[in-house]
């Protein structure tokens, strides 16, 4: 995991050394129940939420998600968050 920041924004970088998402699979592994193995895979384990889960809870905090994949060579998922830049960001954000 990696964290870098700038001044308006955090990204979390956290990468594995799996089996890859394939590139054409890419803008479906943050649906709702999407798992993006074959059958013959199927002996990993999971429902398909757990991506649909972080999506959704970095769009609520106003950040963006992207994945960067290649089949059979790992994955990296990013996670940007903005950040408050003044202490009026910061109690509008608490409303």
């Amino acid at each position: 995991m990696v964290l870098t920041t700038e001044a308006s924004a955090a990204t979390i970088s956290v990468r594995d050394h799996g089996i890859g998402i394939p590139r054409e699979l890419h803008g479906r592994v943050f649906e709702r129940f999407y798992r993006a193995v074959s059958l013959q895979q199927r002996a990993f384990p999971g429902l398909g939420m757990g991506l649909y889960i972080v999506a959704e809870i970095v769009k609520h905090h106003g950040g963006t998600i992207r994945v960067e994949s290649e089949k059979g060579k790992g994955t990296t998922f990013h996670l940007t968050f903005p950040l408050a830049t003044s202490r009026d960001e910061i109690s509008r954000g608490r409303e």
